[in-house]
């Protein structure tokens, strides 16, 4: 399900095509419910927990017979893995640096997946946001990235994962789409023979009615 109601998505919509309406660059935004399935993390979890849930049993009935002891861990690694399927408990165990890593290749993989990659002036700009992980990557061709190199991402980036924060997800994505909008208009300005060549519509889950 996706972060966005229907009126949001076409609120972020609507501001997509103002912004393409007087640059040449091609803003899409995308969103996926989570960047990776982590079931390395989960199986590593039901791994640990369950020879832990063993070894109490072993400590406290010291005289339950091994099959017992087997089945405490199978069941107990059992929940486990169902627990850490629910997302408040798989976002609390990720480490920073796995998530960002898992959500980083997602957004690269999303860039190619949606033809941000291949406009004319090489001017379009993913705006990526990975709900589980509570992480947003923005990429941008070159054409607009060395416009505003690294730390302009970054402040953008921070824009965005502030409202998220606050629940004004929408907010977020059209203040950063229309910051965009503000340095394509200066140094990609729309030509007159430019067209819309990717689609201004959400990209992903299906939207909330």
């Amino acid at each position: 399900m996706s972060m966005f109601s229907k009126a949001e998505a076409d609120r972020i919509a609507a501001t997509v095509g103002e912004v393409e309406a007087r640059t040449a660059g091609e803003i899409v935004v995308a969103e996926v419910p989570q960047s990776d399935d982590y079931a390395d993390v989960r199986l590593w979890l039901t791994i640990l927990v369950g020879l832990c849930a063993a070894s109490a049993a072993h400590v406290v009935w010291p005289s339950l017979e091994v099959g017992y002891v087997l089945a405490i861990q199978v069941a107990v690694g059992a929940v486990a893995w169902l627990a850490a399927s629910t997302a408040p408990v798989l976002r609390a165990l990720l480490p920073r640096a796995l998530a960002q890593r898992r959500v980083g290749s997602a957004a690269e993989l999303s860039f190619f997946e949606h033809g941000v990659y291949a406009t004319r002036d090489r001017t379009g700009v993913l705006i990526f946001l990975s709900a589980l992980e509570h992480r947003v990557v923005i990429l941008g061709d070159e054409g607009i990235h060395q416009r505003l190199q690294d730390p302009g991402w970054g402040e953008l980036v921070s824009v965005l994962i502030a409202a998220i924060k606050q629940g004004r997800a929408a907010d977020g994505v059209c203040d950063v789409v229309t910051r965009l909008g503000e340095t394509l208009a200066r140094d990609a300005p729309v030509r007159d023979d430019d067209t819309n060549e990717l689609p201004n519509e959400v990209r992903g889950p299906s939207i909330r009615r």
